[in-house]
């Protein structure tokens, strides 16, 4: 009879934080299994075997999955917990997806693995002299993490796939985060025109769906790309090669529940747990020492911190500890042109109009001229913008402005129209449309939208004495500039 310390997967009891099961065969460490708890089966983490304990014990009910978590997560899982004061029990629910003990049909999640076939037709990308030079100094840089600071434009995604057909090539996987969903369908479009198992994740699938997917991860052995928010940072990738954060300056890599990790932190603690340690490199000397030493960088894990915009932090980080920065400043495309940028600084007079408390007066004179040319002006305001004001008419010229900003991402809000009284209730709004219509709220299908991504519905009813037409009435769709 084998014993061991089994983590169970949710709080049992405040003081609990692992309890003693035997089993009657050997079980590897990290092995998922179901454990009986009083009178409810949970499902449990084995963390290491002991021996015989002097009181009465329980046996492990059944082994969910053969095949163990990988050594890196279980470190990790330690990390979190002790880092952020975090219960073990709630680490385990952050980072495996509910649900593992439930026998689900085939059918129901059998699609749910998205696997894509390389494009063998897709012309070659050329990569110019700074994204070459970016490659260069990322892929021989020491194990650990490195920054590459490239403008919007300077092609930092050919830069990863080029990274992650590298640790392909080396039999490795790569996992790469990206701040939100909508962004996922188009890095998932540039991979898998390169990678034979792109496998993504994101927070909107189902219980049943998540399950399989994490599933798939934990079984296969062949080198994966997962691409998904930051909740791919825990799925079971074996033998972890590169993680990519892109976009790392957005505040939606840090959980605001328990445990509140911030993902960056996370992913470095992951790239060092992934790599080999190799003692004798410390007391090494001579060719050994240099063998050892490009064994390391072989087997070792890189975090890329990709952004056009990287934190202060970060970028001091990166200098104090000597980590290496790559910086892009060309656009990638050949004969592309920098978009103009103007900053208006409205706590001067001079640039505040009196036909508008929102707009400054440059802004109202670009929008006067695009309407005499097309009759049509689109604004895309984020959410973290939080203005103050929630609605307002804006009157340039003859034509009015219905402006609507979101103040929330996670609290359900209303906003309404002051010139048209339609009011929208929305929980997650990922952008925000300023539709320039008198009555009426741009439909989707008026839009040129080839590069757009509909992600999500809004509500729509009308209160108050109102004048919108039944068109305006219908439901209209928010889109993502992704």
């Amino acid at each position: 009879m084998n014993f061991y310390e089994v983590s169970p997967v949710g709080i049992v009891g405040k003081d609990f934080k692992v309890l003693t099961y035997s089993f009657s065969d050997i079980l590897p460490i990290g092995t998922i299994v179901e454990i009986p708890v009083g009178s409810r089966k949970f499902v449990g983490v084995v963390l290491k075997k002991v021996t015989r304990p002097n009181f009465e014990f329980k046996e492990i009910s059944r082994i969910l999955y053969n095949q163990p978590l990988p050594p890196a997560l279980l470190k990790l899982h330690g990390w979190l917990s002790d880092f952020y004061a975090t219960h073990p029990g709630t680490v385990w629910q952050t980072m495996l997806p509910s649900g593992l003990n439930k026998n689900r049909r085939r059918s129901v999640v059998e699609n749910t693995t998205i696997y894509n076939n390389r494009d063998s037709n897709r012309a070659n990308f050329v990569f110019n002299d700074e994204q070459l030079a970016a490659i260069d100094q990322l892929a021989k840089a020491p194990p650990g993490t490195a920054i590459l600071h490239g403008i919007t434009g300077s092609g930092k995604t050919e830069v990863y796939k080029a990274l992650a057909m590298k640790a392909h090539l080396a039999g490795k996987s790569s996992i790469i985060l990206v701040p939100e969903i909508s962004l996922t369908a188009q890095l998932v479009d540039e991979f898998h025109h390169n990678f034979e198992n792109v496998i993504v994740t994101h927070s909107t699938m189902t219980e049943a769906e998540r399950a399989r997917v994490w599933q798939e991860i934990l079984t296969i052995e062949k080198p994966i790309v997962v691409i998904g928010p930051r909740s791919a940072l825990f799925m079971p990738v074996k033998n972890l090669g590169l993680i990519v954060i892109d976009e790392c300056h957005e505040p939606s890599y840090k959980q605001e529940k328990a445990p509140r990790y911030n993902a960056l932190r996370a992913a470095a603690k992951l790239a060092g747990f992934s790599s080999t340690c190799h003692p004798e490199l410390v007391s090494g000397s001579g060719s050994n020492s240099l063998k050892i030493l490009k064994q390391v960088q072989d087997d070792s894990c890189r975090l890329i911190l990709g952004s056009a915009t990287p934190l202060i932090a970060d970028y001091y980080m990166a200098r104090k500890l000597g980590r290496p920065i790559a910086r892009m400043t060309k656009l990638a495309r050949a004969g592309a042109k920098k978009s103009a940028v103007q900053i208006v600084d409205l706590t001067k007079r001079g640039n505040i109009s009196s036909e508008s408390k929102i707009f400054s007066r440059q802004l109202l004179a670009a929008m006067k001229r695009l309407w005499r040319k097309t009759n049509k002006s689109y604004f895309f305001i984020t959410a973290a913008a939080r203005p103050r004001l929630l609605c307002a008419k804006i009157v340039v010229g003859w034509r009015p402005v219905h402006a609507v900003f979101c103040r929330s991402r996670c609290t359900p809000i209303n906003l309404c129209c002051a010139a048209t009284s339609v009011v929208i209730t929305r929980n997650r709004p990922p952008n925000v449309l300023i539709a320039a219509r008198p009555t009426s709220f741009i439909e989707a299908s008026e839009l040129n939208a080839s590069k757009k991504k509909f992600v999500d519905y809004f509500p729509i009813k009308v209160c108050g004495d109102s004048t919108v037409t039944p068109r305006a009435a219908k439901q209209f769709r928010m889109f993502s500039s992704s």
